[in-house]
């Protein structure tokens, strides 16, 4: 073997230099470029088999397919490419009636085209279904050839070639007439353009970038493209079942390289218009005039709202907020409004909430039933009738003004009043008052026991003693013993309240009056007993007395 290849590369050297002459005197310097990179090319397949000749053993022929070929090359660069593929192609099955087609050097003609179309056939999982096609395209292009350098590759790796879309990619909306970024990667080299498609239902509805539109040459740097939805040939309809396609395709747009499809549909609706919804108050709140109370709602696509309180018996309305920002990337929304005092209780109420976004429109929302308001329970401290934030002789007054009739005192002012907490507003809690006030007691309230007028704990026969003593003028009661002693609450000490605890102690009564009783107000027109009415103007002179000690001080 090693002889015969001897005599073969001889032969072919002294044929080189025979023939060198005759077409340097004949041919044009492209024509020698040609036939020099064939000579270049067959010396490179004798020296290889050389090399296996010389160490003995059989070498597989070997190939790196490193250029992308089409029909009409021919030229020095891809001349080795050329030899190879047909090669390549002749131990795939595939036979060439005529490889010697231009200038006596082979070339990248029909024959080849058709022939890489059937390889591309042979091998369509792997070179065609990726890149979307059922058929070949008898272009070499990165899949042909990473399919032949993993048959014929000399074992150098090649980085496989590779095109993703990033966005969209599934999910998400697009809104009409409006710009959104088409991005994807790549790690192909060279010149090529970019094809942006969209699909519906898998299936090609137009061009955005491509055919009867601009096409991105040159994109070898190109990752991104700014599309305004809808501006595309023909225009774009809503769907749920959209995708983008990017396509690489070489410069003469004869064949495509790589190419990507979103993974999943995108949804495209038109301008999505502003939308809002009341959450609270939605009908049978109940809220309290002077308190805060939370406005709640859902909205889309909202920038600022106006809020009304609106009165149902005259629908009319009172601005809550006028053109209030709020950020248009919420979906929901809230206000704090405090309840003014002085609002109508007796009306029924609904909240209207106006929404707008800038250029676009507005939507709006009442509370789908009424809301009442009332006045919160206002808590006063024990002993504060009068209001003024501190206990004193004035309580005392207004306390007798009340006992007598001069004055009516609301819910939380007959709880303040009641000093004793003995269930009553009496002349008692008046006097206790005007002695925490001298400094007699020094906290409040100053708890009643009702009948245990004795001070001993319990209530038996000695505190009635006490009371008979009392009435005989043997005995004085202080304020908590006259508060005890008046067991039956008609806000004086008589023989019937001693009787009530002789009857309580024999078990006539099951228990003494304690629970809260709120006595009517009274007026001068009533028929209040003298006893009565002098022992409360007694009680209002005694308050005016302490007042007039406490000046003199």
């Amino acid at each position: 073997m090693r002889n015969n290849l001897a005599v073969s590369i001889v032969g072919f050297v002294m044929l080189a230099f025979v023939a060198l002459p005759n077409l340097s005197s004949a041919a044009t310097v492209d024509e020698l470029q040609v036939q020099i990179s064939a000579l270049r090319a067959q010396i490179k397949s004798l020296q290889e088999q050389l090399a296996v000749a010389q160490q003995g053993t059989t070498q597989q022929w070997c190939h790196d397919f490193n250029v992308n070929l089409k029909i009409g090359d021919f030229d020095a660069v891809e001349l080795e490419d050329i030899y190879a593929l047909h090669e390549a192609l002749v131990k795939e099955g595939f036979s060439f009636p005529s490889k010697v087609t231009l200038g006596g050097q082979r070339s990248f003609d029909e024959e080849t085209a058709s022939a890489v179309v059937g390889f591309q056939q042979k091998y369509k999982d792997e070179i065609l279904t990726p890149l979307g096609l059922k058929y070949g395209t008898g272009f070499m292009g990165p899949s042909t050839r990473a399919k032949l350098n993993k048959l014929y590759g000399c074992g150098v790796p090649v980085k496989p070639t590779s095109i993703t879309v990033l966005s969209p990619n599934g999910g998400g909306t697009w809104e009409m007439n409006k710009k959104y970024t088409i991005t994807w990667k790549h790690n192909l080299a060279g010149n090529f353009e970019a094809w942006i498609d969209l699909l519906k239902g898998g299936t090609y509805y137009g061009s955005i970038v491509g055919g009867e539109s601009v096409r991105l040459s040159n994109a070898q740097n190109l990752t991104s493209y700014s599309w305004q939805v809808g501006n595309m040939k023909g225009g774009v309809g809503e769907g749920s079942d959209y995708q983008v396609r990017i396509t690489y395709r070489d410069l003469n747009n004869t064949a495509v390289i790589l190419t990507d499809t979103s993974d999943n549909y995108f949804s495209i609706v038109s301008t999505v218009q502003p939308s809002i919804t009341v959450l609270s108050p939605n009908g049978g709140e109940k809220w309290e005039a002077g308190k805060t109370h939370t406005i709640t709602w859902n909205q889309n696509k909202i920038d600022k709202v106006t809020i009304y309180l609106m009165r149902m018996s005259s629908l009319t309305e009172d601005t809550i907020a006028y053109n209030s920002p709020v950020s248009p990337d919420s979906q929901t929304g809230s206000y704090a409004y405090v309840v003014p005092q002085n609002i109508n209780l007796a009306d029924t109420y609904k909240i209207w909430i106006i929404g707008y976004q800038t250029g676009v429109g507005q939507a709006n929302d009442w509370s789908d039933a009424s809301f009442s308001i009332s006045l919160a329970p206002i808590s006063l401290a024990l002993g504060d009738v009068n209001k003024n934030g501190r206990v004193d002789i004035g309580d005392s007054l207004f306390i007798a003004q009340y006992v007598i009739g001069q004055r009516s005192l609301d819910s939380s002012q007959l709880i303040a009043a009641d000093v004793n907490k003995d269930g009553k507003v009496s002349t008692n809690d008046a006097k206790i008052i005007a002695q925490y006030d001298v400094g007699k007691y020094t906290s409040l309230p100053v708890n009643v026991k009702v009948g245990d007028v004795n001070k001993n704990g319990r209530v038996d026969i000695g505190d009635s003693l006490f009371i008979a003593q009392y009435l005989a003028g043997q005995r004085t009661f202080d304020a908590i013993q006259e508060a005890a002693a008046d067991v039956n609450n008609d806000n004086q000490i008589t023989q019937a309240d001693a009787d009530t605890i002789a009857s309580y102690l024999v078990d006539k009564i099951k228990e003494l009056p304690t629970p809260y009783v709120v006595p009517a107000t009274t007026s001068q027109n009533d028929n209040t007993s003298l006893t009565q009415m002098a022992s409360a103007l007694q009680s209002i002179q005694d308050i005016i007395n302490k007042i007039a000690e406490s000046l003199k001080r």
